[in-house]
Order: structure tokens, then sequence, then C-alpha cells
């Protein structure tokens, strides 16, 4: 499986599980039998955290060429450990309060 391959399998696993709205109320059910009552899930229990290692990036080149240049992204660089590493790059939010 290519890295494009593997970022949108990731991707399908993780964004469902991030659009939770803000403020909703926990139920007692877990976050996969919360994702399951809203898609259909199919458990990944075959891969290896080796296999998904590798970089993931949220600009491309092919995405440069068409559009120019970014102002910022996303890297996520995965290791055979299971560690991680997030890259974010400009879009930084002021976080004030007032």
């Amino acid at each position: 499986m290519n890295a494009v391959g593997r970022l949108t399998t990731m991707l399908a696993i993780v964004l469902p599980l991030l659009a939770t709205p803000v403020g909703a109320k926990s139920s007692a059910a877990s976050p996969l039998e919360r994702l399951r009552a809203k898609t259909r899930v199919d458990a990944v229990t075959e891969i290896a955290p080796a296999h998904l290692a590798g970089k993931y990036t949220s600009t491309s080149k092919e995405l440069q060429e068409r559009v120019g240049p970014f102002l910022g992204g996303n890297d996520l660089y995965l290791f055979p450990d299971g560690t991680y590493i997030l890259l974010r790059m400009g879009r930084h939010r002021a976080r004030h309060r007032i």
C-alpha cells in the first residue's frame, strides 16, 4: 500500500471520531460504538504500526503545481514503534482570553 493509500485509510478511521460536535454529551458508549452507530466500521486488527510508518502530509507537489505555494500545512511522521511527530506550519490561531 502506498503512502496515499495509507493516509486515506488512516483518515477514514480517524476523521469520523473527530466529528463529534463540541459540547455534545458523552454517553456510556465507547467511541467505537458511537462510530458504528453512524457508519459501517470494519475492525483493523491485522495491521502492525510498522505498516503505517511513514510521512503523511497535507501538501503535495502536485497540488502546489495547481494552486501555487502553500501558506501552511501539516506533516505527520509515524514511526514503527508507534510514536509520532505532528508538525503544523502556518495558520497559527491566537488564543486570547478577554
